[in-house]
């Protein structure tokens, strides 16, 4: 007895063959020729070691096995087809689900018009959106739970393909009321002096500001801390103390003022960050390609 795999188009005879009562009508309704659905089926049968078919010289119908097979054929063709219709539809972005991470910052600012775009145009794709700090976000990656996330770099281990979108400059702002300076820049000690509020570690922000104060002798400790970025600027606005911001939200926050400070430049890198070691189904792979095109757009 022969072993060979049972495929599709095997079946598919078998079906025409069962359903025709006659190898003659089943060619007719396949397009193929005679002998062929003849050689096809016999084949099945050296395969499964049985015969599937009892034929006279009047008609062709079923063994018992060959029942059993149809039986059991019918169902694992009719999950076949639904797969391959599943797939396909995946495949041309009808149906999907795309988890997003980002850092909060980004999540505020910069991926909801692309999301909602990405959702206009794709209105069978789920979307969600996860945003915490990059570690966190770098551990639901890892599991599978994020499919891709657009997160500061600093820190994102080489075991993630990482590509870099642009680099962002921070804003240091503080209340107007505070009426600090605007022609020339503070000291660091007199900035260091400030009240500060801040996102908790691990922040990414949290963690370059509590460097540089390092660096300059100094210890960083925010007077106020919050999870979530617009928390941030109303504690700011508030007089509270000051914060950072990404600069391109500066414009919308007219009670806080950008200021200055001698030798502080403060920016960070942004990048595309999936998983090295699994591909991007059909639906992720189609929102980081809108995430490149469109955060680079929004650069030049």
């Amino acid at each position: 007895m022969k072993s060979n795999p049972i495929g599709s188009a095997d079946l598919e005879v078998f079906f025409a063959v069962a359903e025709a009562g006659s190898f003659r009508r089943a060619a007719a309704v396949l397009a193929m020729s005679q002998p062929a659905v003849t050689l096809r089926v016999q084949k099945l049968e050296d395969s499964l070691g049985m015969r599937l078919f009892d034929r006279t010289t009047r008609r062709v119908t079923l063994t018992q096995a060959g029942v059993r097979v149809q039986a059991r054929a019918r169902d694992a063709m009719r999950d076949l087809r639904q797969l391959w219709h599943d797939l396909r539809d995946e495949a041309e972005l009808k149906v999907g689900r795309v988890v997003l991470g980002a850092a909060p910052t980004v999540a505020a600012s910069l991926l909801p018009p692309i999301i909602a775009r990405f959702m206009s145009r794709h209105p069978g794709v789920r979307m969600s959106l996860y945003d915490d700090f990059v570690g966190l976000i770098l551990q639901r990656l890892s599991s599978g739970a994020v499919d891709l996330a657009v997160v500061p770099d600093e820190g994102v281990p080489e075991t993630f393909k990482r590509e870099l979108l642009f680099t962002e400059d921070m804003a240091i702002v503080a209340p107007r009321a505070w009426a600090l300076p605007a022609r020339r820049s503070l000291s660091f000690d007199e900035f260091a002096a400030r009240p500060f509020v801040s996102m908790p570690e691990p922040s990414a922000i949290r963690t370059t500001l509590a460097r540089t104060f390092e660096a300059a002798g100094h210890r960083f400790s925010p007077v106020f801390e919050a999870n979530n970025l617009r928390t941030l600027v109303g504690l700011a606005r508030e007089g509270i103390g000051m914060s950072v911001l990404p600069q391109a939200m500066l414009n919308s926050e007219p009670e806080l003022v950008q200021i200055r400070v001698q030798g502080l430049v403060i920016q960070r890198r942004i990048a595309l960050v999936m998983r090295s070691d699994t591909s991007l189904t059909p639906a992720a792979r189609a929102c980081a390609a809108m995430i490149r095109r469109d955060m680079k757009a929004q650069r030049h």
